[in-house]
């Protein structure tokens, strides 16, 4: 049975098309949104202060913003304790994954909450969330700032053909 060792490039590259992958379908699902209510006229809605999607929306969208930052750093401060290479970088790909999937969740239901109510302010928060997520790119930099990598575990990560044994 052969095995297959995985690259330091084929990490980097794993990761980022994940991300990608999850703003393509924020991108597309803001685009179809969009393209539903744009002949609608702009209506920002009545406020009312009954009305709990006035509320409920906004704190949702913050909320996974601040989720995403608090629950990133908790985890990497996890991952800083592993001593191996490829255990850091595992353990950090699992707390991108709840990162990206904190940003991911709410800007869909800020996006679903536009659909039903043609509300551009929530359009405006998707948009917010889509750049707060296109700062959290995974690249090597930001992956050796954020586990505070040695030298020689920089050298590594850069190197795309270094074996992830």
């Amino acid at each position: 049975m052969a095995t297959f060792i995985q690259t330091s490039g084929g990490y980097l590259r794993s990761a980022r098309n994940t991300y990608w992958t999850i703003f393509g379908v924020q991108t597309l699902v803001a685009g179809f949104a969009f393209l539903v209510n744009y002949h609608k006229p702009v209506d920002f809605g009545k406020f009312h202060p009954d009305d709990i999607m006035a509320y409920f929306i906004p704190t949702i969208a913050l909320g996974g913003l601040i989720a995403s930052q608090l629950v990133f750093r908790n985890r990497v401060k996890i991952v800083s304790e592993k001593s191996q290479f490829k255990q850091k970088l595992d353990c950090y790909k699992a707390a991108l994954m709840i990162r990206f999937s904190l940003l991911e969740g709410p800007n869909l239901m800020v996006l679903a909450a536009y659909f039903f109510t043609a509300n551009p302010l929530y359009l405006g928060m998707a948009a917010i969330s889509l750049i707060v997520y296109l700062s959290v790119l995974p690249s090597v930099n930001s992956i050796s700032k954020d586990l505070q990598l040695n030298y020689e575990e920089q050298v590594n990560l850069a190197d795309p053909t270094y074996p992830l044994a």
